[in-house]
């Protein structure tokens, strides 16, 4: 929660999506859940979308 990084959610929220191979909705749901700061949350949910975007092969960008 220091802001650094590698943070340990993100790497979390990647490896529970590749068990529950849902695309990753679950694992975020599951992540953001377990995080009361609400600025790390906010952090958290812009930087799986951002994975996720990414991750999509229909998105051009």
């Amino acid at each position: 929660m220091s802001g650094c990084q590698n943070c340990v959610w993100i790497q979390y929220a990647a490896e529970l999506t590749k068990i529950l191979n849902d695309g990753g909705d679950k694992a975020r749901e599951l992540v953001l859940e377990k995080i009361s700061d609400p600025s790390l949350k906010m952090f958290l949910k812009m930087e799986l979308q951002n994975i996720e975007t990414k991750s999509d092969p229909d998105d051009p960008t």
